[in-house]
């Protein structure tokens, strides 16, 4: 069955302005996301990942920042919207959580007057009892209590589900999710993305989980993007991935998953480097760190290629001929 494509992403670019000079944080990315799918976006500290969703809300300093491209939502350009179309879309049809629930919430505020703020701006269309409706379903009890408190007396779980209640209250066509369990325990980080999961499947919404932890993402996604140096270097199925990842950086994200839940003999860990985003250079972004790379990787930057849905960014991908 062929799904709706709700948001087309084109040539995606996202560069900031400092000193004079022009770093891209972005390049060319391209992507779809389909009604009611949930995309995984995953990449480490300064992969680009971070700026994704400030992109698509149109939240970038236009001082400080370019973008380039397309970002296509229902076949209109998030991009060239001028500030009072995207009022009209930012919340109400796309909705993003913060990684840092606490934060995110008002201190000044209770979470009761946080709720009625929404209640008025969303109006008759969301009424206490559907606010109340929703906390429900997403495991939030005491809703006397909670009305009552302030985000300092919450821990970062019940944070989170707040922060999303409020976020789906609307229920909006996209939501994008910024690492939902960055500083959770195990039990604690699972809980959180099944609780992704069900919002999606409940409400209709289709997920964009922004993500460092590719255990996360293989759990709750049907499709995941890897990036690294701002370019996507890999992308495909879950089981694509993990089943035969053509990358040598997606595979060392799935060997250090294998390892760490004890399917592999010795604990694996990727080799660190240099993360640092250099628009000028031209050759693979992650050859310095490549157990793979030959001569050719310090001197050409690879094209993203493959059939259908898997493609990879690689000029010696594993399973190749080395």
């Amino acid at each position: 069955m062929r799904h709706k494509t709700i948001l087309k992403v084109c040539n995606l670019s996202v560069s900031k302005k400092s000193n004079g000079k022009t770093m891209k944080l972005v390049r060319n990315m391209d992507f779809q996301l389909e009604q009611g799918g949930i995309l995984g976006i995953v990449g480490e500290g300064g992969s680009g990942k971070e700026f994704l969703s400030e992109a698509l809300l149109g939240l970038l300093d236009s001082k400080e920042h370019v973008l380039s491209g397309e970002a296509l939502y229902l076949e209109k350009d998030i991009l060239s919207m001028n500030g009072q179309d995207l009022m009209k879309i930012r919340g109400r049809e796309i909705s993003r959580v913060s990684n840092d629930a606490v934060k995110a919430l008002n201190p000044h505020m209770t979470i009761g007057r946080q709720l009625d703020i929404l209640k008025k701006h969303y109006g008759s269309e969301c009424s206490r009892e559907s606010i109340d409706e929703v906390l429900g379903n997403l495991g939030i009890e005491d809703l006397k209590g909670i009305r009552k408190a302030h985000a300092s007396g919450l821990g970062e779980e019940l944070a989170y589900r707040i922060l999303l209640a409020m976020a789906v209250i609307s229920k909006p066509k996209i939501l994008i999710a910024e690492d939902p369990a960055f500083d959770f325990d195990g039990l604690k980080k699972k809980e959180i993305l099944v609780l992704l999961k069900k919002v999606s499947i409940d409400y209709r919404i289709s997920i964009i989980l922004v993500t460092g932890d590719f255990d996360a993402a293989r759990l709750v996604c049907d499709r995941i993007i890897i990036m690294y140096k701002g370019l996507i270097v890999e992308e495909g199925t879950v089981n694509q991935l993990i089943e035969n990842a053509g990358h040598p950086y997606s595979l060392g994200l799935v060997k250090s998953i294998e390892s760490a839940v004890g399917n592999s003999e010795e604990m694996y860990f990727l080799d660190g480097g240099d993360t640092r985003l250099d628009e000028a250079q031209r050759r693979c972004p992650f050859a310095e760190r490549c157990s793979r790379r030959k001569f050719y990787c310090m001197e050409e930057m690879p094209e993203l290629s493959g059939e259908g849905i898997h493609k990879v960014r690689c000029l010696n991908p594993v399973g190749g001929a080395e």
